[in-house]
């Protein structure tokens, strides 16, 4: 069975070197490019695997992930948290079941080994 990565970031180049280096994986891959829309894809489309943008419009990944984090189905969806800052914005922990982090910028490469950690760790 493929794998579903759902990147979540305001970054449209960001999103589109991703998308394109995870589908030539054999990954598949959906996009949103702001919190409200991510979250409705994660809710819809329960992807294996989240890389998420911390700071955006409209509601940021500290938002989607708290929303998250309430949810029984949707808490057990491992996160990769992308951020441009090398601490927590306002003291705020983001909680997950899978706590991953990068910060931008980054090698995509980097980002495919830690997906492919998680996804190990799930089978």
């Amino acid at each position: 069975m493929t794998a579903k990565i759902l990147i979540v970031d305001d970054d449209l180049s960001i999103l589109e070197l991703v998308r394109i280096l995870l589908v030539k994986e054999g990954f598949e891959v959906k996009t949103a490019t702001n919190g409200e829309t991510g979250l409705k894809e994660i809710t819809e489309w329960r992807p294996d695997v989240l890389v998420l943008d911390i700071m955006m419009p409209k509601m940021s990944g500290y938002m989607v992930a708290a929303i998250m984090e309430k949810d029984e189905n949707l808490k057990k969806i491992p996160i990769i948290q992308l951020t441009a800052t090398s601490q927590l914005v306002g003291g705020i922990s983001l909680k997950s079941p899978s706590p991953y982090r990068i910060q931008k910028p980054f090698q995509p490469e980097e980002l495919l080994e830690l997906i492919n950690e998680i996804l190990s760790k799930q089978n």
